[in-house]
């Protein structure tokens, strides 16, 4: 039974996802009465559609993910202020534009699949980000990169778990077509202080 009508265009925009782009446009479900009770996984915002039911690690994945996003944003807008060395700066700056461009494609999925997601960081985001924001000078410089070293190196594992392994074709299609920008940020962070 066929529970969503999806437009070519809406395929077409998920599949040429690029940093610049938007989100795609919702996917409406063609009979929404007819999902069963307890598809819907995660608690659905106001004006969320249900959805199909998704596996519990895609649901992982876009929570992750989206803690990740809010790190490398956050802790990168602190290094454009905190960093006296030019390197860190302007990889900071390239951080923040892409990862907040990923991060509102990220939310457009979430809001389609039904997924509420936290406005606070994860735990173990947080506490990087909190030891981040005491640091100062050279020791910031070499904890920074240490640390975006360290997050990019489990972001490309998770996107890399969800690209080859997931079933849902909107969330592989991000995982996929986000991976190549953040291995060549894994790449940037080994080349800043704290790695070498």
């Amino acid at each position: 039974m066929r529970r969503f009508l999806i437009t070519t265009a809406s395929i077409a925009a998920l599949t040429s996802f690029s940093f610049a782009q938007t989100p795609s446009s919702p996917v409406v479900p063609a009979n929404p009465a007819a999902t069963p009770a307890g598809a819907v996984v995660g608690a659905p915002q106001p004006g969320a559609m249900a959805n199909v039911q998704l596996a519990p690690e895609d649901v992982q994945f876009v929570k992750m993910a989206a803690s990740g996003g809010l790190y490398e944003v956050q802790s990168s807008q602190l290094a454009t202020t905190a960093s006296e060395t030019a390197e860190v700066k302007a990889f900071a700056q390239q951080m923040i534009q892409d990862h907040t461009a990923a991060s509102q494609v990220l939310k457009g999925l979430a809001q389609q699949k039904g997924i509420s997601l936290s406005p606070a960081m994860a735990l173990k985001h947080q506490k990087m980000f909190d030891k981040l924001k005491d640091a100062k000078g050279e020791e910031f410089d070499k904890l920074y990169g240490k640390q975006q070293a360290r997050a990019h190196e489990e972001a490309v594992a998770l996107f890399e778990k969800t690209a080859a392994g997931s079933n849902d074709p909107d969330l592989k299609g991000f995982a996929t077509q986000t991976l190549p920008k953040l291995k060549q940020h894994l790449e940037q962070a080994k080349s800043l202080p704290g790695n070498e």
